[in-house]
Protein backbone atom coordinates (compact mmCIF):
# COMPACT_ATOMS: atom_id res chain seq x y z
CA UNK A 1 0.00 0.00 0.00
CA UNK A 2 1.19 3.49 -1.00
CA UNK A 3 0.83 6.44 0.49
CA UNK A 4 -1.50 8.89 -0.93
CA UNK A 5 0.94 12.06 -2.36
CA UNK A 6 -0.92 15.57 -3.03
CA UNK A 7 0.63 17.36 -5.79
CA UNK A 8 2.56 20.62 -5.08
CA UNK A 9 -0.28 23.50 -5.26
CA UNK A 10 0.78 26.13 -7.70
CA UNK A 11 0.82 29.86 -6.39
CA UNK A 12 -2.10 30.90 -8.56
CA UNK A 13 -4.70 28.60 -7.56
CA UNK A 14 -3.53 28.54 -3.67
CA UNK A 15 -5.37 31.78 -3.62
CA UNK A 16 -8.45 30.09 -3.99
CA UNK A 17 -7.60 27.01 -2.11
CA UNK A 18 -7.18 29.20 0.78
CA UNK A 19 -10.65 30.51 0.40
CA UNK A 20 -11.89 26.87 0.76
CA UNK A 21 -10.11 26.18 3.21
CA UNK A 22 -11.25 28.94 5.18
CA UNK A 23 -14.47 28.33 4.24
CA UNK A 24 -14.52 24.79 5.89
CA UNK A 25 -13.41 26.52 9.05
CA UNK A 26 -16.39 28.62 9.39
CA UNK A 27 -14.71 31.64 7.88
CA UNK A 28 -16.65 34.02 5.14
CA UNK A 29 -14.81 36.11 2.65
CA UNK A 30 -15.37 39.96 2.86
CA UNK A 31 -15.51 40.48 -0.91
CA UNK A 32 -17.64 38.30 -3.12
CA UNK A 33 -15.90 35.78 -5.13
CA UNK A 34 -18.25 35.35 -8.32
CA UNK A 35 -17.78 37.61 -11.05
CA UNK A 36 -21.92 37.76 -10.66
CA UNK A 37 -21.77 38.61 -6.98
CA UNK A 38 -18.67 41.17 -7.27
CA UNK A 39 -21.08 42.45 -10.07
CA UNK A 40 -24.62 42.63 -7.51
CA UNK A 41 -22.32 44.53 -4.96
CA UNK A 42 -20.87 46.76 -6.89
CA UNK A 43 -24.43 47.91 -8.39
CA UNK A 44 -25.37 48.85 -4.38
CA UNK A 45 -22.20 50.87 -3.90
CA UNK A 46 -22.50 52.56 -7.28
CA UNK A 47 -24.49 55.35 -7.88
CA UNK A 48 -27.51 54.24 -10.64
CA UNK A 49 -25.67 56.35 -13.51
CA UNK A 50 -22.04 55.00 -12.80
CA UNK A 51 -23.27 51.43 -12.79
CA UNK A 52 -24.98 51.73 -15.76
CA UNK A 53 -22.25 53.46 -17.43
CA UNK A 54 -20.20 50.45 -17.05
CA UNK A 55 -22.68 47.41 -16.95
CA UNK A 56 -24.89 48.63 -20.19
CA UNK A 57 -24.23 47.87 -23.40
CA UNK A 58 -25.69 49.05 -26.84
CA UNK A 59 -29.11 49.42 -27.98
CA UNK A 60 -31.29 46.30 -26.66
CA UNK A 61 -27.59 44.77 -25.66
CA UNK A 62 -28.22 42.17 -28.13
CA UNK A 63 -24.28 41.73 -28.15
CA UNK A 64 -23.38 41.74 -24.67
CA UNK A 65 -25.71 38.58 -24.68
CA UNK A 66 -24.17 37.39 -27.83
CA UNK A 67 -20.76 37.30 -26.05
CA UNK A 68 -21.39 35.39 -23.31
CA UNK A 69 -23.54 32.72 -25.08
CA UNK A 70 -20.54 32.09 -27.42
CA UNK A 71 -18.22 30.99 -24.60
CA UNK A 72 -21.33 28.27 -23.71
CA UNK A 73 -21.02 27.02 -27.01
CA UNK A 74 -17.38 26.43 -26.75
CA UNK A 75 -17.26 23.31 -23.92
CA UNK A 76 -14.11 22.12 -22.71
CA UNK A 77 -13.09 18.55 -23.09
CA UNK A 78 -10.45 17.56 -19.84
CA UNK A 79 -7.77 15.05 -21.11
CA UNK A 80 -6.46 12.43 -18.49
CA UNK A 81 -2.92 11.03 -17.37
CA UNK A 82 -1.02 13.84 -17.78
CA UNK A 83 1.70 15.84 -15.32
CA UNK A 84 0.45 19.24 -14.21
CA UNK A 85 2.00 19.23 -10.68
CA UNK A 86 3.91 22.13 -12.06
CA UNK A 87 2.07 24.51 -14.77
CA UNK A 88 3.49 27.67 -16.52
CA UNK A 89 1.10 30.11 -17.48
CA UNK A 90 4.10 32.19 -18.65
CA UNK A 91 3.27 33.85 -22.51
CA UNK A 92 5.61 35.98 -24.27
CA UNK A 93 3.92 39.87 -25.60
CA UNK A 94 5.66 42.22 -27.71
CA UNK A 95 9.34 41.31 -26.49
CA UNK A 96 8.38 40.78 -22.21
CA UNK A 97 7.38 37.67 -20.45
CA UNK A 98 4.58 38.02 -19.37
CA UNK A 99 3.78 35.69 -15.56
CA UNK A 100 0.38 34.98 -16.85
CA UNK A 101 -1.81 35.45 -20.11
CA UNK A 102 -4.04 38.58 -18.78
CA UNK A 103 -4.22 42.14 -18.98
CA UNK A 104 -6.58 44.57 -18.19
CA UNK A 105 -8.78 46.34 -20.55
CA UNK A 106 -9.41 50.50 -20.92
CA UNK A 107 -13.44 50.00 -20.96
CA UNK A 108 -14.32 50.48 -24.14
CA UNK A 109 -10.92 49.01 -26.15
CA UNK A 110 -11.01 49.54 -29.72
CA UNK A 111 -10.98 45.82 -31.26
CA UNK A 112 -10.99 44.47 -34.22
CA UNK A 113 -13.76 41.96 -35.57
CA UNK A 114 -12.71 41.07 -39.77
CA UNK A 115 -9.91 39.35 -41.01
CA UNK A 116 -9.53 41.91 -43.59
CA UNK A 117 -9.18 44.76 -40.72
CA UNK A 118 -6.69 42.58 -39.05
CA UNK A 119 -4.51 42.04 -42.07
CA UNK A 120 -4.97 46.06 -42.59
CA UNK A 121 -3.61 46.69 -39.31
CA UNK A 122 -0.66 44.77 -39.88
CA UNK A 123 0.05 46.25 -43.20
CA UNK A 124 -0.25 49.98 -41.15
CA UNK A 125 2.56 48.37 -38.50
CA UNK A 126 0.39 46.77 -35.99
CA UNK A 127 2.27 45.26 -32.96
CA UNK A 128 -0.66 43.21 -31.99
CA UNK A 129 -4.44 42.72 -32.66
CA UNK A 130 -7.06 43.02 -30.24
CA UNK A 131 -10.36 41.34 -31.10
CA UNK A 132 -13.26 42.89 -29.20
CA UNK A 133 -16.58 44.14 -29.95
CA UNK A 134 -15.70 46.94 -27.02
CA UNK A 135 -17.96 44.48 -24.74
CA UNK A 136 -21.22 44.99 -26.34
CA UNK A 137 -21.21 48.97 -25.91
CA UNK A 138 -20.63 49.52 -29.73
CA UNK A 139 -22.83 47.72 -32.26
CA UNK A 140 -26.33 46.04 -30.66
CA UNK A 141 -26.39 43.29 -32.80
CA UNK A 142 -22.76 42.71 -33.62
CA UNK A 143 -21.10 39.50 -34.07
CA UNK A 144 -19.74 37.95 -30.28
CA UNK A 145 -16.06 38.55 -30.26
CA UNK A 146 -15.26 34.97 -29.59
CA UNK A 147 -17.05 33.74 -32.65
CA UNK A 148 -14.70 36.20 -34.47
CA UNK A 149 -11.52 35.00 -33.10
CA UNK A 150 -10.91 32.13 -34.56
CA UNK A 151 -10.86 33.46 -38.19
CA UNK A 152 -8.81 36.89 -37.11
CA UNK A 153 -6.08 34.34 -35.93
CA UNK A 154 -6.27 32.51 -39.03
CA UNK A 155 -5.45 36.09 -40.86
CA UNK A 156 -3.02 36.66 -38.67
CA UNK A 157 -0.92 33.91 -39.36
CA UNK A 158 0.78 34.72 -36.01
CA UNK A 159 2.92 37.61 -37.77
CA UNK A 160 1.89 39.33 -34.89
CA UNK A 161 0.07 38.45 -31.15
CA UNK A 162 -3.71 38.28 -31.25
CA UNK A 163 -5.02 39.66 -27.96
CA UNK A 164 -9.27 38.69 -26.92
CA UNK A 165 -11.70 41.28 -24.62
CA UNK A 166 -15.20 41.56 -24.56
CA UNK A 167 -17.27 38.60 -22.46
CA UNK A 168 -14.12 37.27 -20.23
CA UNK A 169 -15.53 37.01 -16.49
CA UNK A 170 -13.84 33.44 -15.80
CA UNK A 171 -10.44 31.90 -15.83
CA UNK A 172 -12.51 29.23 -17.88
CA UNK A 173 -13.65 31.91 -20.33
CA UNK A 174 -9.54 33.03 -20.56
CA UNK A 175 -8.75 29.10 -21.25
CA UNK A 176 -11.61 28.98 -24.32
CA UNK A 177 -10.44 32.08 -25.82
CA UNK A 178 -6.26 30.86 -25.30
CA UNK A 179 -7.41 27.36 -26.64
CA UNK A 180 -9.25 29.79 -30.15
CA UNK A 181 -5.78 31.42 -30.55
CA UNK A 182 -5.25 34.21 -27.91
CA UNK A 183 -2.12 35.14 -26.86
CA UNK A 184 -3.62 36.94 -24.25
CA UNK A 185 -6.69 37.86 -22.62
CA UNK A 186 -8.06 41.36 -21.63
CA UNK A 187 -10.31 41.53 -18.65
CA UNK A 188 -12.39 44.51 -18.22
CA UNK A 189 -15.73 45.01 -16.07
CA UNK A 190 -14.98 42.25 -13.51
CA UNK A 191 -12.25 45.12 -12.21
CA UNK A 192 -14.06 47.83 -12.73
CA UNK A 193 -16.19 46.03 -10.15
CA UNK A 194 -13.97 45.00 -7.70
CA UNK A 195 -12.45 48.78 -7.78
CA UNK A 196 -15.98 49.87 -7.03
CA UNK A 197 -16.61 47.43 -3.92
CA UNK A 198 -12.90 47.67 -2.37
CA UNK A 199 -10.52 49.73 -4.09
CA UNK A 200 -7.01 48.69 -5.07
CA UNK A 201 -7.69 45.46 -2.70
CA UNK A 202 -11.14 44.90 -4.44
CA UNK A 203 -9.14 44.61 -7.97
CA UNK A 204 -6.16 42.47 -6.66
CA UNK A 205 -8.99 40.01 -5.44
CA UNK A 206 -10.49 39.74 -8.39
CA UNK A 207 -7.32 39.35 -10.12
CA UNK A 208 -6.04 36.48 -7.94
CA UNK A 209 -9.77 34.85 -8.18
CA UNK A 210 -9.24 34.94 -11.48
CA UNK A 211 -5.75 33.76 -12.12
CA UNK A 212 -6.62 31.02 -9.62
CA UNK A 213 -9.35 29.90 -11.37
CA UNK A 214 -7.41 29.87 -14.72
CA UNK A 215 -4.32 27.81 -13.15
CA UNK A 216 -7.07 25.11 -12.06
CA UNK A 217 -8.55 25.38 -15.11
CA UNK A 218 -5.63 24.82 -16.85
CA UNK A 219 -4.98 21.42 -14.40
CA UNK A 220 -7.93 20.14 -14.27
CA UNK A 221 -8.17 20.09 -18.20
CA UNK A 222 -5.18 18.23 -18.33
CA UNK A 223 -2.18 20.94 -19.17
CA UNK A 224 0.60 22.04 -17.66
CA UNK A 225 1.33 25.33 -20.23
CA UNK A 226 -1.20 27.65 -21.75
CA UNK A 227 1.37 26.94 -24.99
CA UNK A 228 0.13 23.38 -24.69
CA UNK A 229 -3.65 24.39 -24.80
CA UNK A 230 -4.97 24.70 -28.75
CA UNK A 231 -8.81 24.02 -30.31
CA UNK A 232 -8.27 20.36 -29.59
CA UNK A 233 -9.44 21.28 -25.99
CA UNK A 234 -12.58 22.19 -26.84
CA UNK A 235 -15.75 20.92 -28.21
CA UNK A 236 -18.34 23.11 -29.89
CA UNK A 237 -22.08 21.63 -29.01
Amino acid sequence: MTDHVTPDVAPLAEYQNGICMAGAGGARPDLPITPDAMEARAREVLDAEAFGYVAGGAGSEDTMRANREAFRRWRIVPRMLVDVQHRDLSVDMLGARLPAPVLLAPIGVQGILRPDDARRAIDHGADAIVVSNHGGRQVDGAIAALDALPDVVEAVGGIVPVLFDSGIRTGADAFKAIALGARAVLLGRPYAWGLAVGGQRGIEHVLRSFLAELDLTLALSGYASVADVDRDALRRI
